[in-house]
This record gives structure tokens, sequence and C-alpha cells, in this order.
């Protein structure tokens, strides 16, 4: 089983800005353009249940590189608990 997690960057109020770099884990995934209106947005793709952070960063025309945003924990687990004990309790109202 494979997870999808779609993100929005907060847009960059600097006109310079015009690309997002994305990271899982510290390691590049990809750049994203500026667009016109909006916020960028990224899916990542995960292929196993875990613990990922997730960062990005602005990059200017000349190809200056912020630094990164605060991160981003995700945890993913698709395993369903164990199953707990039932109890039942049945009374009789007699009249």
């Amino acid at each position: 089983m494979a997870w999808a997690v779609s993100i929005r960057i907060p847009r960059h109020t600097d006109p310079e800005v015009v690309n997002y770099k994305t990271y899982l884990g510290g390691i590049f995934q990809s750049t994203i353009p500026q667009p016109a209106t909006g916020d960028p947005q990224y899916t990542y793709t995960m292929a196993t249940d875990g613990d990922y952070v997730l960062t990005s960063t602005a990059l200017d025309a000349a190809g200056n590189e912020s630094p990164p945003s605060p991160a981003l924990n995700i945890h993913l687990d698709h395993i369903a608990p164990s199953a707990t004990g039932l109890m039942v309790f049945v009374s009789s109202v007699w009249s």
C-alpha cells in the first residue's frame, strides 16, 4: 500500500520568489513553480508506513535558496489495532 499526501505551501510574499523545492526527509523531491494565484501544492508518495518529515524552500530567479520551512512531521499507519475484549451485560426486568 502506498500513501499519497498532498500539501499546500503558503505562498511566499516576496515577489522575487519564482519556485519552491520540496524535500522528504531532507532528500530533494521536486521543484514547483510559483503559481500566478493561490498557493503552490505538491503530492508526496510514501511507499510504506512510518514517520516522515516534509519541508520546502523558496527560490529566487538567481537560484538562491531560502532556509528550509519548519518541518511537517507525519506518521502513517494503515494497520488497525487488534480487537479488544468485548463485555456484554444482560439484565432482565420482570414486572
